[in-house]
């Protein structure tokens, strides 16, 4: 399974969800009410 070798490899827990689609309407909800914080993690010269 890809969540159990996602895992292994990075050593971050990793699940398949349910129901994908809820997911990334609940984490766009989020992003969307965090606007200004998601545009500051976005942003400057950390990016590559």
């Amino acid at each position: 399974r890809i969540n159990e070798l996602l895992t292994e490899v990075t050593g971050v827990p990793c699940y398949v969800a349910d129901q994908p689609a809820n997911c990334v309407a609940i984490g766009t909800g989020l992003a969307l009410e965090n606007l200004a914080i998601l545009k500051d993690s976005l942003s400057g010269d950390d990016l590559h």
